[in-house]
C-alpha cells in the first residue's frame, strides 16, 4: 500500500484558481475537453494537446485564501500528524500578508514544507527573497502563465523529495535505535559476563575454602585420632597402662567434641535449623552463664565481674539453649586465654538506629593476651586458631559455631578490641 505523503496546500486569494488546481492535480477521470478549458483559463494559453493532458498522479489538496489562513492550516495539519508535503503560494494576496511573509511563517511552523512561489509580478527582487528566505532548496519560483506539465512535475518532484527526506530520517532513526539496542545488548552481555565471572570467583573461592576445611579436619581430627590410638595401644601394653587410661579418655573426649562441633557447623551452614523458639528471661539466662563462669575461674587468679542492667525485657522469644551455648563458649574461651586479671560479663540494651527496635547486648570481656591482628578478620571462620598458647583439639571451631548460632537467632556476634588490652565479644539479639 502506498502510504507516501501527497498532500499539497494551494494558497491563493482567487477561489477559481483553487478549482483549476483541483482539476489539474486531483481529478479522477480524464476529461480532455474540460481539462483543456481549465488550462486555457488558468494558464492564459491555447487548449493543450492530448499529450499535454496525459493524466497526472493524484494528490490530496488543501486550500487557503489568505496567508494567515495558510499558516493556521499548516499548523493544524502538523498537529494532527498529517503534514503537507508542499504548497503552491501566490505572491500577492491582498489585503493580507504577501507570499514571502506567508512562507516565512509556514516554515516557522513546519520547516519541511516544500514551496513553489507563484508570481506574475516582480513584487520582490531575487536578492530580497534570498535575504529573507535564505539560500535553500526548499522553494522554487514558478512564473505565470503556468504550464500544466510544469505544475504536475513540480508537484511530483517536490512531494517525492519530502517523502525521500522522511524515509531517510526514519532510516536514520532506525539505525540509531538499532545502535542503541546493540549497545544495550552489549552492555547486558558485559553485565552477564561480569556476574558469571564473579559467581565463578565465588565458587572457586568456596571450593578452595572447602578444600582447606577438609585439610584442617584431617589435621584436627584424623591425626589426633591416630595419635590417641597409637598412644592407647602403647600405654595399655605397658605394666602401668591402666593408670594412663584417663589420659586416653580425655583425648578421646576432645575428639568426640570436635566431631560433634563439625556436625553442628555443617547443619547450621546447610540451613538445617529445627530449633523452636520459646519465651524466656534474659536475666535468668545471664545468671546461669555467670554461675558457670564462677565455677570456671574459682581455681585461677581471675576476678569475675557481673553487671546486669535493671531495664531488661521480662521475656524474649529465642532458643535459650543456643544463647547459653554461645555465652558459655565465649566465657570458656576467655578463661582459657587469660592467665590472671578479670573476666567481665555484661547484660544490657543497645539502642538501634533508623527507628529499629533496640537489641539485647551480652558482652564478655577478658584481660588476656588478646587477638592477633592477622586472625581478626577470620575469627568466625572454622579452624581459626591463635598462634600462641596451647589449645584443645576442638579449638578453632567454637567461634565459628557461635557466629552461626547468633545469626540463626536473628542477631550477630562481633569482636571489639578493648583499649586496655584483652578481648571483648558482643552478642546482639532481638529484644522482642
Amino acid at each position: 500500500m502506498d502510504t507516501s505523503n501527497r498532500r499539497i496546500l494551494i494558497v491563493d486569494d482567487n477561489a477559481s484558481i483553487h478549482e483549476d488546481f483541483r482539476k489539474v492535480l486531483a481529478r479522477r477521470e480524464t476529461d480532455q475537453r474540460a481539462l483543456a478549458a481549465a488550462e486555457a483559463a488558468l494558464f492564459d494559453d491555447e487548449p493543450a494537446t492530448s499529450d499535454a493532458t496525459a493524466e497526472p498522479e493524484l494528490f490530496t489538496l488543501g486550500f487557503a485564501l489568505q496567508g494567515e489562513e495558510a499558516v493556521e492550516t499548516v499548523r493544524r495539519a502538523r498537529a494532527e500528524n498529517a503534514p503537507y508535503a508542499m504548497a503552491f503560494v501566490d505572491m500577492r494576496m491582498p489585503p493580507g500578508i504577501d507570499g514571502v511573509t506567508t512562507i516565512e511563517r509556514i516554515w516557522a511552523v513546519d520547516p519541511d514544507v516544500q514551496i513553489v512561489v507563484c508570481t506574475a509580478f516582480s513584487d520582490h527582487s531575487w536578492p530580497d527573497v534570498v535575504r529573507r528566505l535564505g539560500r535553500t532548496d526548499r522553494f522554487l519560483i514558478l512564473k505565470k502563465p503556468f504550464d500544466t506539465i510544469e505544475v504536475c512535475q513540480l508537484a511530483t518532484a517536490l512531494t517525492e523529495k519530502w517523502n525521500a527526506t522522511a524515509r531517510e530520517r526514519e532510516h536514520l532513526a532506525a539505525v540509531v535505535r538499532a545502535e542503541g539496542e546493540a549497545r544495550a545488548y552489549a552492555a547486558s552481555l558485559e553485565t552477564t559476563n561480569n556476574a558469571i565471572e564473579a559467581s565463578w570467583r565465588r565458587t572457586e573461592a568456596e571450593l578452595k575454602s572447602r578444600q582447606r576445611l577438609m585439610l584442617d579436619i584431617a589435621d584436627s581430627v584424623l591425626s589426633p585420632t591416630l595419635d590417641v590410638l597409637a598412644h592407647g595401644i602403647a600405654t595399655l601394653a605397658t605394666r602401668d597402662g591402666a593408670h594412663q587410661v584417663e589420659d586416653v579418655i580425655e583425648r578421646s573426649t576432645d575428639l568426640v567434641r570436635t566431631l560433634q562441633t563439625l556436625i553442628e557447623l555443617a547443619e547450621l551452614d546447610g540451613g538445617r535449623d529445627r530449633a523452636a523458639r520459646v519465651a524466656c528471661s534474659p536475666r535468668e539466662l545471664a545468671d546461669r552463664v555467670a554461675s558457670q563462669a564462677r565455677d570456671a575461674v574459682k581455681d585461677k587468679p581471675i576476678e569475675l565481674l557481673y553487671r546486669c542492667a535493671p531495664a531488661l525485657p521480662a521475656a524474649v522469644k529465642t532458643v535459650p539453649e543456643r544463647v547459653q551455648r554461645v555465652l558459655g563458649e565465649l566465657v570458656e574461651n576467655a578463661v582459657r586465654h587469660t592467665e590472671r586479671g578479670s573476666l567481665t560479663i555484661e547484660v544490657g540494651m543497645q539502642e538501634a538506629s533508623d527507628g529499629e527496635a533496640p537489641m539485647l547486648r551480652f558482652a564478655v570481656t577478658d584481660t588476656g593476651r588478646g587477638i592477633e591482628d592477622a586472625t581478626v578478620n577470620s575469627l568466625f571462620e572454622p579452624f581459626c586458631k591463635s598462634k600462641t598458647g596451647s589449645s584443645p583439639a576442638h579449638a578453632g571451631l567454637g567461634l565459628a559455631v557461635c557466629g552461626r548460632l547468633a545469626g540463626s537467632l536473628g542477631g550477630n556476634l562481633r569482636f571489639v578490641r578493648p583499649s586496655q588490652g584483652g578481648a571483648t565479644f558482643e552478642l546482639f539479639l532481638p529484644s522482642h
